[in-house]
């Protein structure tokens, strides 16, 4: 039976609010036909209702409450600041914002005034920090209602209330006014951008990361940067009458005239030639090798060059290049087993981790995986790993290698990795536990394995007492390894096994005993020993950590000033100062792989025309005898030494010709190459059928493979460079009429 219209309605809406929870807390959406929904699907509706409002309470609730608190703290802080200051707060606040604002909007008259430069993310910034200042005058507004000097007119309180409550005012307030004018500025640099189209954003990109790379001179140099700014300045000033054709006409006018400018006319223009050529290049090889490594088309390849190209302009990283992105398209899909094209965002993040910190294929596989699985960046699962890290060394007294944890994290079998729920902190905690104790992620498996060979384990354990006269106690340890918790596995094994020296001491039937209770060998239970030495000599020497980032968290750990805010800081400096790790000859050489994929962007829409030229010369094939004869004979005897070497090479096309379509009748259609010839591209043919050996040969290794022909061609080759050299240098050329004759009567003798 059909529900009523209006409770139909009412579901729609219920259905809706499941789905916006659901998509909060991560769940997949539900869905139901409401034209053939009956009472079932009510009842359903109204449980999945009840059960994801609980849910939605049980997960955010808390954090609603807590932040109601934070914010009923701060104002009650600052009530409190402004008691104790005597009202000052109030006055205070309200010079700050509105001086934060004034410095706002005068970045932004510079940049009207062109005074200085911006684009709309920088402006946008701006826009964020305006609205930061907002709620700081909001609460200057309510500390100043409440002062106790705020019916004095004459006051400064009450004449900075009148002020505020003019820049708050809804509609018509200075406030309002600012947000309106930004508004309008970042959509007006947005429209001037979009103008300047993709010749823009890759002279933008390139200027950029000349300046992040400290070449701000060489970028004015070669005035890349002027002339965008000239461009836009030209399209601000025509008030955006201007076609995007117009507007990358004249940009790329002005950045021909720079660049012949700093580098000359003739360098400038060898120069661009012979980087579009590099550019066409890139795109041929790469769009194949993309192909066959993912078992796509070669077009399907050149779309995908395509799209990392844009990935790795829209980055704004330095580091990230197409070629980058194209291989971390590659490594993702080996990583995953596909055939797919990524996000160009997620490509270009591994691209930028991989190139800043060194990492592995097999580590970044791990945060890339984890990354698509547990959701967050790739860089939010190193940001886990710092903070587990730093906190870790700082108890310690340690400075572990970062780096060496998270490749550590790589080296997790996928059983560990799945008992700990993927959390990376807790990888990173078994990793580092693992290293404190001295052995390796698989070493730490087997003694876990060992453990829970509970009869054998708790009898090599009661044998090791009598033997060495020592109480042992593994029971927590086995409870870990049950658990798969091998970070607590890894703490309790070293709480028990004592120390280097006390191993030493013991005999070797003492030091097999022991070794066997923990799963291990004697020497592996050596080796273990010697690792914490190490470690413990380290902690003992004080050295400092070569992080400055780690030094100031466990100097604030140690003065007891390490707060939240604090530690956060430094966990971010301590992984930025990783992905800074980059040389001025690394940052030089992606400067010019930057510059490249500004050849690439322009290059490859050209890349169809090119396909076209292609077909055109298969279409010509079967003249270039007859071409190639005339302009050789034109090189050597003039007028008539191109009509006598286009007849001789009509011979030979014809020749060919008969040949081929020999070949093709006893071959299905394949050209056969017994009686020779010469492929100028990627050609599928018939060798062997001659019933001869024969030889496949490239022209420019020929004669070093020893193919260099007959004494009469050698001959004939040697005159031939001879008559031209003479034709080159003005000398005169006689054709003795009847070897003319003849030389054509033997080149047309094959006609039949």
């Amino acid at each position: 039976m059909a529900l009523d219209p209006k409770i139909i309605l009412q579901l729609k809406k219920d259905l809706q609010e499941i789905n916006k929870i659901y998509e909060e807390i991560g769940k997949k959406p539900i869905s139901v036909d409401f034209d053939t929904a009956g009472f079932d699907d009510f009842k359903l509706i109204k449980l999945e209702l009840e059960g994801a409002r609980k849910e939605n309470e049980l997960l955010f609730g808390s954090f609603r409450n807590v932040q109601k608190e934070v914010n009923d703290l701060f104002s009650g802080l600052n009530s409190i600041t402004d008691e104790i200051k005597k009202g000052k707060q109030g006055f205070d606040l309200t010079k700050k914002a509105v001086g934060k604002l004034t410095d706002v909007i005068g970045k932004v008259k510079d940049i009207q005034d062109d005074i200085s430069k911006a684009n709309s993310s920088d402006l946008q910034k701006l826009q964020e920090k305006a609205i930061a200042e907002k709620k700081n005058l909001e609460e200057a507004q309510r500390l100043l209602s409440n002062h106790e000097n705020i019916n004095d007119e004459t006051s400064k309180e009450y004449i900075a209330l009148q002020n505020v409550n003019g820049l708050l005012e809804d509609q018509n307030g200075l406030f309002q006014g600012i947000a309106d004018t930004l508004e309008k500025v970042i959509e007006q640099e947005k429209e001037i951008e979009e103008k300047t189209g993709t010749l823009g954003t890759l002279a933008e990109s390139f200027s950029s990361g000349l300046k992040a790379a400290g070449l701000g001179a060489l970028d004015a140099k070669l005035g890349i940067g002027e002339a965008l700014e000239a461009t836009k300045a030209m399209v601000r000033e025509s008030g955006g009458n201007v076609s995007k054709m117009q507007a990358g006409a004249d940009l790329a006018k002005r950045l021909g005239s720079n660049l012949k400018t700093a580098l000359g006319p003739a360098a400038a223009i060898g120069f661009l030639v012979s980087k579009f050529v590099e550019a066409f290049s890139f795109i041929d090889s790469s769009s194949g090798e993309v192909a066959k490594n993912l078992g796509i088309s070669a077009k399907e390849g050149r779309e995908l060059v395509a799209a990392s190209n844009q990935a790795a302009i829209s980055s704004g990283d330095l580091l990230v290049s197409t070629k980058d992105v194209l291989a971390a398209q590659t490594a993702l899909n080996a990583q995953f087993g596909t055939s797919v094209k990524f996000a160009g965002e997620f490509a270009a993040e591994f691209a930028s981790v991989q190139e800043r910190t060194g990492l592995s294929s097999e580590a970044m596989g791990r945060f890339a995986e984890q990354s698509m699985i547990v959701g967050g960046s790739i860089k939010d699962q190193l940001a886990d790993v710092q903070e587990v890290t730093m906190a870790m060394n700082a108890q310690e007294g340690l400075s572990l290698n970062q780096k060496d944890i998270q490749e550590g994290i790589a080296n997790i079998s996928n059983a560990s990795l799945l008992s700990a729920g993927r959390n990376t902190k807790e990888l990173a905690n078994q990793v580092f536990q693992s290293k404190l104790l001295g052995v390796s992620q698989s070493q730490l498996e087997n003694i876990s394995s060992s453990l829970l060979d509970f009869s054998s384990s708790i009898e090599s354990e009661m044998q090791a007492e009598l033997l060495i006269g020592k109480q042992l106690n593994l029971e927590r340890a086995r409870a870990a390894a049950l658990a798969g918790d091998q970070a607590t596995v890894a703490a309790e094994i070293r709480r028990e096994v004592g120390t280097a020296a006390e191993f030493g001491k013991l005999n070797v039937i003492q030091q097999n005993a022991l070794a066997n209770a923990m799963g291990m060998s004697r020497e592996e239970m050596a080796s273990m020993l010697v690792e914490q030495e190490k470690l413990n000599a380290i902690r003992e020497s004080g050295f400092e950590s070569a992080s400055d980032a780690q030094e100031k968290y466990n100097k604030a750990l140690k003065e007891g000033n390490l707060t939240e805010e604090l530690k956060n800081d430094l966990q971010k400096a301590g992984l930025l100062n990783q992905f800074e790790s980059a040389t001025q000859q690394e940052k030089m050489n992606a400067l010019m792989d930057k510059f490249a994929d500004l050849f690439i962007r322009l290059a490859e829409p050209l890349m169809p025309l090119l396909d076209g030229l292609v077909s055109a010369i298969v279409f010509l094939e079967p003249i270039l005898g007859t071409l190639a004869g005339a302009i050789a004979g034109f090189m050597i005897g003039g007028p008539v030494g191109a009509a006598v070497g286009a007849v001789a090479g009509a011979g030979l096309d014809i020749s060919a010709a008969i040949d081929r379509n020999a070949a093709s009748e006893s071959s299905s259609s394949l050209p056969g190459l017994a009686t020779g010839g010469i492929v100028t591209r990627p050609t599928t043919a018939l060798i062997g059928e001659g019933g001869e050996p024969e030889a496949i040969v490239p022209l420019s290794r020929a004669q070093s493979m020893g193919f260099g022909g007959s004494d009469e061609i050698k001959q004939t080759n040697a005159l031939l460079r001879e008559l031209i050299s003479a034709v080159k240098q003005g000398g005169d050329v006689y054709i003795d009429g009847a070897k003319a004759g003849k030389s054509l009567a033997l080149a047309t003798s094959r006609m039949g």
